[in-house]
């Protein structure tokens, strides 16, 4: 991932003796303003991490996911099963 992005991003910690997963930092850029990945993982890594003697971090890019569409909803008059009125269905709303 570039230094420089505009994109939120995840960085992963590790124990540098072992490997292990330590923590996941999710940073959300929902303003679109440019962010210093570096920085940032350097600043996490100092102020959540201090009892681990070498840490290593990757980073990687957080796909968004489609916005969420509402459901349509259609006027229904009347809760009988006569042709005049109709029922809504589990998804409608009345």
């Amino acid at each position: 991932m570039e230094e420089i992005t505009t994109k939120s991003f995840m960085i992963a910690y590790y124990s540098g003796k072992t490997g292990i997963p330590i923590s996941f930092v999710s940073v959300l850029n929902n303003d679109g303003k440019e962010v210093n990945t570096e920085e940032k993982a350097v600043y996490f890594a100092h102020s959540h991490l201090l009892l681990h003697s070498s840490v290593l971090w990757d980073i990687n890019e957080i796909k968004e996911e489609d916005p969420v569409v509402p459901m349509k909803s259609r006027k229904v008059r009347g809760f009988s099963n006569s042709f005049a009125a109709a029922t809504p269905h589990y998804y409608e709303t009345a």
